[in-house]
């Protein structure tokens, strides 16, 4: 059985990425099955949570929580992470924030690493 796992994306004030983010991100992981997106709004005071409830709309794979201020990226994080705990069971959850400023496409090679037993002592 395929691994089930989540792709947590921390965002705040991000309306301008949501969609490019989205396609990246599904477009990375196309091969996988057993996956979710978690959005998780921080507070942000632009159009961001519509964008995010559109994606919902648009694809089953995609989930959003909205906070209902600004508490910060670790405390989105941890939100993210109780939503997914509480949600199911699952294999791993791979943290990515949603500015675009990390390299979605290498995913895949993350979790293919994880998948051999690769430990942090290899550099």
């Amino acid at each position: 059985m395929a691994e089930k796992f989540y792709i947590i994306a921390p965002c705040f004030n991000e309306e301008k990425n949501i969609d490019e983010f989205t396609n990246s991100a599904l477009s990375a992981l196309k091969k996988y099955e057993n996956f979710e997106l978690l959005f998780v709004d921080d507070g942000s005071s632009d159009n961001t949570w519509n964008k995010i409830k559109k994606q919902c709309t648009k694809n089953n794979k995609i989930i959003g929580i909205k906070l209902s201020k600004n508490f910060g990226k670790d405390s989105a994080i941890e939100a993210g992470l109780s939503k997914v705990i509480k949600l199911s069971n699952f294999d791993f959850a791979i943290i990515i924030d949603a500015d675009l400023q990390h390299p979605i496409n290498r995913i895949p090679e993350m979790i293919d690493r994880w998948k051999n037993d690769y430990k942090s002592t290899h550099y």
